[in-house]
């Protein structure tokens, strides 16, 4: 995208992303462009933003969050751009969205969407990013012209072995057992009760409070369940207030406190620690207690420095943070997989499988990308014979069986499926830039 700018220069670029990857652009445009883009983000800016300062800058950056808080009246809706480009652009996948509505109406010449993973769940993702491109639905609609519309107008950059040298890549499976019997009792009988809001033990009905009411809610329980059922004392506190009944004592819940998986990441860790001490390492979790589980038993259990990146840190604290590199760096993976280069660590660890595999593929990326100059070690840890295992299998089917189901209905070539292949950075441009 740099090199574009150069090569074919628009007055004014407007480049949006996610908050995270502000200063890395930044840091970039200035390191090649020799040019200080403006930085539109944050209260100050936003509150004197005018035509002037618009006009005044070649390169503005700006986030997702910005362009929505400014709304649909603001100036940046009534400035025409000579070029935008949309970082990250698979956020943009539901057209329902306010964050869609106001970037779809912003005044440009050409647009370029910049995304690994063009599609996320189903073929529409891919269809709401056509829309932006103001491709004419009739023309998708017949699933037949998709690869005329691909070659038109995306652009592949695919990790081969002819373009991009990597190290080896070698990826390990770590299945738990609960520490105890009881435990493992509770968690199977949660996991088969998605249905039901009663549960025959007293000391655990709490946990299945409002399983029938939402199925997807339900497994995101189950998923923090085999994290540690701490992470669930909020339901748990919620279920015994609205049925006036006392909470079971500690002695009589003791499945409360288990943690048992976390306790076997942090083994791995230290494990690896002792093996290659050179190694830094990165493990993504899903939630911010289950992050804060986790530091806490890595300094009880490890002279390792360990700090947490997450949804609620500043830019500046963010950078500070990457810039310090800690020995074992713990993510939440919704904020911490796009845009980061975190090339320095090289082993991986993942608490627990990701529904969307897309997701733990760009999470994987932060780290094994071009410039990795060691052999990677990716850890993935699950609960054995529980639904964990079901969903890891689950992921690894799920995008190969779209394609395949889109082939059978279409008899679509192999170059079709090739063309949606997640795992590969994709550009998708319109115009003549």
């Amino acid at each position: 995208m740099l090199g574009l700018m150069v090569s074919v220069y628009k007055k004014h670029t407007l480049v949006i992303l996610p908050k995270a990857l502000i200063n890395q652009w930044a840091n970039e445009i200035q390191d090649k462009l020799h040019h200080k883009p403006y930085i539109l983000y944050g209260a100050h800016k936003t509150k004197n933003l005018s035509r002037n300062i618009l006009e005044d800058n070649h390169i503005i950056l700006t986030t997702y969050g910005t362009c929505v808080y400014l709304g649909m009246d603001s100036e940046l809706q009534k400035f025409k751009f000579g070029r935008i480009i949309i970082d990250e652009a698979h956020h943009l996948k539901s057209e329902k969205t306010k964050t869609y509505q106001v970037i779809n109406n912003l005044q440009k010449d050409v647009l370029w969407l910049l995304t690994g993973t063009p599609i996320q769940n189903k073929i529409q993702d891919l269809f709401r990013l056509f829309d932006l491109l103001e491709i004419p639905r009739d023309d998708y609609k017949d699933i037949d012209k998709l690869p005329g519309i691909l070659q038109k107008h995306m652009l592949r950059r695919k990790k081969s072995p002819s373009t991009i040298v990597l190290p080896d890549l070698k990826e390990y499976k770590c299945g738990v057992n609960w520490e105890n019997e009881r435990d493992a009792e509770t968690s199977k009988i949660f996991h088969q009760r998605f249905s039901t809001m009663i549960a025959s033990d007293p000391t655990t009905q709490g946990l299945y409070y409002g399983m029938n009411k939402n199925a997807l809610v339900a497994t995101l329980h189950a998923q923090m369940l085999c994290v540690s059922p701490y992470l669930l004392e909020h339901k748990m506190k919620r279920y015994y207030d609205l049925n006036d009944d006392e909470m079971p004592s500690d002695s009589e819940f003791n499945f409360f406190s288990s943690t048992t998986k976390l306790d076997a990441v942090v083994d791995k860790i230290s494990n690896n620690h002792i093996l290659e001490p050179s190694h830094k390492k990165l493990v993504f979790c899903h939630f911010r207690k289950e992050m804060d589980l986790l530091r806490d038993k890595m300094i009880i259990k490890t002279n390792l420095h360990c700090e947490l990146y997450h949804g609620g840190l500043t830019s500046k604290q963010r950078s500070d943070l990457i810039e310090e590199s800690p020995d074992v760096l713990i993510l939440q993976i919704r904020s911490g997989c796009e845009g980061l280069n975190l090339q320095q660590y090289n082993e991986v660890y993942f608490v627990s499988p990701c529904w969307n595999p897309s997701i733990e593929a760009q999470a994987l990326a932060r780290c094994y990308r071009m410039g990795q100059k060691k052999e990677t070690h990716v850890y993935r840890f699950y609960m054995k014979d529980f639904v964990e295992q079901n969903e890891e299998q689950g992921e690894q089917n799920e995008i190969p069986s779209m394609d395949s189901n889109i082939e059978t209905r279409q008899e679509m070539k192999i170059k079709i499926v090739e063309t949606m292949d997640s795992m590969c950075t994709q550009t998708i441009s319109s115009g003549r830039d």
